[in-house]
């Protein structure tokens, strides 16, 4: 039986919530965020059900395998208005309103976008990406130009969220209790922060979350959840953004994406072993027309795909920009986590 590619129902929130601990408690920054992992699981189900309700510019995708649940990814519609309301927040060093941060490498300011577009197309018509990008090159000096984000916490204790009658949750988005929600909160902020710096505040799709079963891999499950994202890009003309764990840009490297930068944030003070944990930032732009390298990529998809059968609503998703409403404008609206 071929698996299956299709949204996900509110009934797959607890196994989605599974699959996130599976795939990620293993994360040195995770497993400083959250002292209890047990409870991850259900806070990552109520949140997928609170976006599957409240939040239209964002999907749930899973791979089935009959009536299991092998893999899933989260993909979230950035809107042009989304991107501005938060444009001061590209270069700052301040406190947040949830914890103090010290000392910030920000990224560097947006400029102007006429000229990030220039060497963006310059980056293209080279057929240059990341590291392969020779010197001089328009993606070459864009990189430089962005230093990774670096954090460092002085203060570590989790806070409560004033207020309310529920005690199951703390900090800004509503963690759970005994979370360190500074460094949760201040995760959440640098990603952000990277992805509005990387799409130029313009329309985009974010992968936040995929997962899969450590049974399922190397059966093409990844592949398939990135590739849909990315086909959605090039059908509209919008780029895509995700936050890669180290291991597994290889992945995105292969689906299209480029390396743009790195965010990193101290450990040092939480007791972990590790002091700096850093991941990296992938941006993936369509080309105006195919080249080589991009049949080549549609090709390697095809060569898969007869081991997958993409169910019709999965078919017809496409950015619903007119309605997407931006969770970091509505505080009381469906918590968006970025962990």
């Amino acid at each position: 039986m071929p698996l299956e590619l299709c949204e996900a129902t509110e009934a797959d929130a607890a196994r989605i919530g599974e699959l996130w601990r599976q795939q990620f408690g293993g994360s040195p920054r995770i497993q400083a965020t959250f002292t209890n992992l047990d409870k991850v699981p259900q806070f990552i189900s109520e949140i997928v059900v609170e976006q599957m309700r409240d939040c239209p510019g964002t999907f749930w995708l899973v791979v089935r395998d009959g009536q299991e649940i092998c893999g899933f990814a989260s993909w979230e519609l950035i809107a042009p208005a989304d991107a501005d309301a938060d444009a001061d927040s590209l270069d700052y060093d301040s406190d947040l309103e949830y914890g103090t941060v010290g000392s910030l490498e920000s990224l560097s300011e947006v400029g102007d976008v006429e000229q990030e577009e220039l060497e963006r197309t310059e980056a293209r018509n080279g057929g240059v990406e990341g590291d392969d990008a020779p010197e001089g090159s328009g993606y070459q000096q864009r990189q430089e130009s962005n230093p990774p984000v670096r954090h460092v916490l002085e203060e570590t204790n989790p806070r409560r969220m004033e207020g309310g009658d529920d005690d199951r949750w703390e900090g800004f988005v509503g963690w759970p209790i005994g979370t360190n929600s500074q460094l949760a909160d201040l995760w959440s902020d640098m990603r952000q922060t990277s992805l509005l710096k990387a799409t130029l505040g313009k329309s985009s799709l974010w992968l936040l979350y995929l997962a899969t079963d450590p049974r399922y891999q190397r059966r093409g499950v990844a592949k398939a959840l990135v590739h849909i994202g990315t086909q959605i890009c090039v059908q509209q003309s919008i780029s895509a953004f995700t936050i890669s764990p180290s291991g597994t840009e290889e992945l995105f490297r292969k689906r299209g994406f480029a390396n743009f930068g790195k965010i990193s944030i101290n450990l040092d003070s939480t007791g972990h072993t590790e002091t700096w944990h850093e991941e990296s930032c992938m941006l993936f732009e369509p080309m105006a027309r195919p080249t080589p390298k991009d049949l080549a990529y549609e090709n390697d998809f095809v060569d898969d795909s007869a081991a997958f059968r993409v169910s019709e609503t999965v078919l017809m998703l496409a950015p619903r920009s007119n309605e997407q409403k931006s969770w970091s404008q509505d505080v009381n609206g469906p918590r968006l986590i970025s962990v």
